[in-house]
């Protein structure tokens, strides 16, 4: 006796396989691809993860496969995120050593100190940076290097929370004041636009990790209960659609 029902439920899970997994190769390989985003290397593993998933959903209605082409790009970007820093760490060493040795061999060059804190400074390092400026403004009393020792030590003040600005009026305000001086705005709010954009990067990384937890525990409770697998697929779609829209509207 054909079983109508289980045709049925298995045809729609291979549709809805098969639209995620469209979904997935237009925003992970063709946009990327496109816009010149993914080197040939990762364009190459990414295609091949996208065939294997395609077969497996094809000839198994393997509903896992939706997770390799995803999962390959995560993998992927970490690992060039990485590479990247180890790339920029050794840049900056590079550029510290050199500046370093100009400084060995010509101890009265303002110029020097002043690029060399420059570097601390972009790395966020202000103490060393407003040290290193401090010094070239003694050999060199110039404007310019005057402002910089100017703004390195408000930012190592604010770092080291001496100081805060309202960022109702722009009022500067001590440490130990928990009000603005002008407005009487609380402390408590102050946020600066670095630790803004930390903690929605933060934010951003614990979504996905809980959209993936929570997709993963629908796929392999359905493993176990019959008729399950339906609805989690619907699940899944849904917050795949979420983050896509997410990430369309904010970045």
């Amino acid at each position: 006796m054909i079983n109508w029902g289980e045709g049925f439920f298995n045809g729609v899970m291979l549709g809805f396989s098969l639209v995620i997994l469209a979904v997935e190769c237009y925003f992970l390989i063709l946009d990327k691809a496109t816009e010149r985003q993914l080197s040939a290397i990762q364009l190459a593993v990414l295609s091949f993860l996208a065939v294997v998933a395609l077969t497996l959903i094809v000839t198994r209605i393997a509903v896992f496969s939706i997770f390799l082409v995803p999962a390959g790009y995560l993998v992927l970007m970490l690992w060039q995120t990485y590479q990247e820093k180890i790339q920029d760490a050794e840049n900056v060493s590079r550029q510290i050593q050199h500046l370093l040795k100009k400084i060995a061999q010509n101890p009265e060059d303002a110029t020097a100190y002043a690029e060399l804190g420059n570097v601390y400074f972009r790395h966020a390092d202000y103490e060393k940076a407003l040290h290193l400026y401090q010094k070239a403004y003694q050999l060199d009393p110039v404007p310019w290097l005057a402002q910089k020792v100017k703004v390195a030590q408000r930012e190592h003040q604010i770092q080291t929370g001496d100081l805060w600005y309202c960022p109702e009026c722009g009022s500067r305000n001590t440490g130990q004041a928990q009000y603005c001086c002008t407005c009487h705005h609380p402390k408590a709010t102050i946020m600066s636009v670095k630790n803004d954009l930390l903690q929605q990067k933060k934010q951003l990384k614990t979504g996905i990790l809980l959209v993936s937890g929570v997709a993963l525990s629908l796929l392999l409770l359905s493993r176990l209960i019959k008729g399950f697998s339906f609805f989690s697929l619907i699940v899944f779609f849904l917050f795949l659609m979420y983050l896509i829209l997410r990430g369309f509207f904010t970045w």
